[in-house]
């Protein structure tokens, strides 16, 4: 059942002009904090049908090509009764509206989590290049949110909170009642006669926020009156304090940045104070879009620098993410998969090949072998006839002196035609073949290659010629 939480009916049309009511404290802030858009952009509202979103959409009812998104993840038994509740509103206040059903996935990080990312996923692939998606997070969410990183033990990054205007999907993500209090917010409904829905999750002291909000903030409150408008005042500091940090790593980069993307140099790093290096690798898994490690890991990835180089399998591990090192070179990336011993397919060189997870693929450039053709991974003791050569050489000397990472050979496919090797990747060719049936070996292509297989060509000696 829909919790009707003020008396009436909002009336399409509000007592005073937009901009005036916009120009009234505290929602003054809102039309203050309201991002620019490019002609032709729109707003899109996240609209939750609760007291913060349907403050932020009417207040906004009157913007110029402004619309709603109502995603409905199922979860709870109002949520039917919700998206109607939300598709009545914005008839009323004639504004477009998208539904979005969504089946969140709670088996890996939990309700919370899979609702989270399952209306972020939603959100952003209603928008079009150059929108700003709104959300109606307010001050005394950001104060809570101060305070849920800060148990978690999070850096000047987590306590910085949520921002103001961040890149999101196609466009950008703002939320332009950040500064305003729930207070203020509550205010404007009740005079507005708004309606809107209460969920039931907001109270479930199971969940962690809304146990903050429930049994922690009225505690607080009574020794210190307004303490979330200080939190959140805090969280700004942070912010100023994580922007500072960022650009001190960006030119920290500059000097540890290796030869290729996704990269450092070990030796590099560990002429930086351990502050300093750790701002730096935190900086640098954040531009690679992998999840940030907690102190023991961060300890492990130091401790990486200082591996013997000869060491074939330094590796430090953590959720989705590999840190690993190659002589000098310090390389994240998403974790990789391990690679079947005794992979082995038949390929008939019309079609790019489809190697196993995290080994790219195989494309030929012609010409085609009219023998059968084979792709496997090393195992040991394949040797080749290289192009201008008159002598075999073995694959492992080929392999060390080009400077291949460990686990680039693993993933490495061999391309045979009866039985004979004629192809590493794109690397190397066999004359052999050639010699043998008078027919050129044929020419490849190897594309989404594991992370490191390019310092190869970078950095590798003349094994290649």
């Amino acid at each position: 059942m829909i919790a009707l939480c003020a008396m009436g009916i909002t009336k399409p049309n509000s007592p005073l002009p937009l901009k005036q009511q916009l120009l009234q404290k505290p929602l003054q802030k809102l039309w203050q904090s309201l991002p620019p858009r490019q002609q032709g952009n729109r707003y899109i509202v996240a609209y939750s049908g609760g007291m913060d979103s349907s403050v932020l959409l009417h207040a906004l009812r009157d913007v110029s090509d402004i619309r709603a998104v109502h995603v409905n993840h199922g979860m709870q038994a109002q949520a039917a009764a919700w998206e109607q509740h939300c598709e009545k509103s914005c008839q009323q206040w004639d504004i477009p509206i998208t539904i979005c059903r969504v089946q969140p996935d709670t088996s890996q990080n939990g309700p919370e989590a899979g609702a989270r990312y399952a209306r972020y996923a939603a959100l952003a692939n209603v928008m079009q290049a150059g929108d700003v998606l709104l959300t109606a997070q307010h001050a005394h969410d950001q104060a809570e949110t101060f305070l849920l990183q800060a148990l978690r033990g999070a850096g000047i990054h987590g306590l910085a909170g949520m921002p103001a205007l961040a890149p999101f999907g196609p466009g950008q993500i703002a939320r332009p009642i950040l500064g305003i209090s729930r207070p203020e917010l509550l205010e404007y409904a009740q005079t507005n006669e708004l309606v809107w829905v209460e969920d039931p999750s907001n109270a479930d002291s199971n969940l962690s926020r809304a146990y903050l909000r429930t049994q922690v903030s009225p505690h607080v409150k009574q020794k210190w009156p307004g303490f979330e408008q200080r939190l959140a005042r805090s969280a700004r500091w942070c912010a100023d304090a994580s922007e500072l940090a960022d650009e001190f790593a960006a030119i920290d980069f500059l000097g540890c940045q290796g030869p290729v993307d996704n990269c450092l140099s070990a030796a590099a790093l560990k002429t930086l104070s351990a502050v300093r290096q750790n701002n730096l690798l935190r900086y640098w898994l954040k531009q690679l879009d992998l999840a940030l490690p907690d102190h023991r890991h961060m300890q492990q990835i130091k401790q990486l620098l200082d591996t013997d180089q000869h060491d074939s399998h330094p590796l430090v591990h953590w959720a989705d993410v590999d840190v690993r090192r190659f002589q000098d070179w310090v390389f994240a990336m998403p974790a990789l998969v391990p690679v079947p011993k005794q992979f082995s397919l038949d390929w008939d060189m019309r079609e790019p090949l489809v190697l196993p997870a995290g080994c790219g693929q195989l494309e030929s450039l012609g010409p085609q072998p009219t023998s059968p053709v084979t792709v496997r991974m090393r195992r040991g003791g394949e040797r080749l006839q290289l192009n201008g050569r008159d002598h075999h050489t073995s694959l492992k000397q080929l392999l060390q002196a080009s400077k291949m990472p460990s686990w680039v050979r693993e993933r490495l496919p061999l391309v045979f035609i009866d039985q004979e090797l004629v192809a590493v990747a794109d690397y190397w060719h066999s004359d052999a073949y050639t010699t043998k049936v008078q027919t050129p070996a044929p020419r490849l292509r190897w594309s989404g290659a594991p992370p490191g297989a390019e310092l190869v060509r970078v950095v590798g000696n003349n094994a290649f010629s």
